[in-house]
This record gives structure tokens, C-alpha cells and sequence, in this order.
């Protein structure tokens, strides 16, 4: 993913795109062969959150909140297994800002407060571990 993030960085968005979206792929395939394996689940959040960053640079709204629920669903799976861990709990938090901020960007502010609702809550899940 380190390529993808300077590609990112330096706003070569169709080229963090590819990169991204390759990343998703490898981290599907080892989480598929080593599902027990809590780096690979982490590294495919990781790189859906950073693909659904890319697409909502791109303007790719839809896309960016398809992979942003994708992260969002595997950091909630993350945090729920590993309690003890506050970093998942900030890490879903973060996800549900990335969802909120494209709710808004699309005109839906209600959806945008729930998100927003969602990410305190997980903070607080953080806060208090």
C-alpha cells in the first residue's frame, strides 16, 4: 500500500485508484487462506478505508461509501473481537467521519448526523478501555 499512499499524496488519484484496489485484492486472498490471522483482516480495512479516501478525492461518491462500509464493517468486526484494543474502536470512529462527510458531500445530512452520531459513540468505546 506504501506506493498507493504516495500516489495518493503527489494527487495521482487514478494511479492510488489501480494501487488501492490491488491492495484490497491481495489483503482479500490472505484473509481468505488465513481468516484467523488479525493483520491480514486489518490490512483489508486498512485498504478499503484508503480506497474509499481515493474515490471521494476522485468525486466518486457512491464507490467511496461502498468501500468506506466495507472498511467500516471489517474495523467494527476488529474492535469487537479485540475490546481491549482502543485503536479499533478510533478506527470505525474514523471510518464513520469518512461516511459522514460523504452523506454530506451527496446532500444527506440527516444520514451524515447518524454517521456522525455513530463515530462519537465508538470514541467513547475507545475512551473508556
Amino acid at each position: 500500500m506504501n506506493i498507493a499512499n504516495v500516489y495518493a499524496a503527489t494527487e495521482r488519484m487514478p494511479k492510488a485508484e489501480d494501487a488501492y484496489r490491488n491492495a484490497v485484492g491481495l489483503f482479500e486472498k490472505l484473509q481468505a487462506e488465513f481468516p484467523n490471522v488479525t493483520a491480514y483482516t486489518e490490512g483489508l480495512a486498512q485498504a478499503h478505508g484508503n480506497l474509499g479516501s481515493a474515490l471521494l478525492k476522485a468525486g466518486k461518491l457512491g464507490d467511496a461509501a461502498e468501500s468506506s462500509r466495507q472498511s467500516q464493517k471489517l474495523f467494527e468486526k476488529l474492535a469487537t473481537a479485540n475490546p481491549t484494543i482502543p485503536r479499533y474502536a478510533c478506527d470505525v470512529s474514523m471510518v464513520f467521519n469518512y461516511l459522514a462527510l460523504i452523506a454530506s458531500q451527496e446532500g444527506d445530512r440527516p444520514k451524515a448526523r447518524i454517521f456522525l452520531n455513530s463515530a462519537i459513540k465508538w470514541l467513547e468505546v475507545a475512551t473508556k478501555l
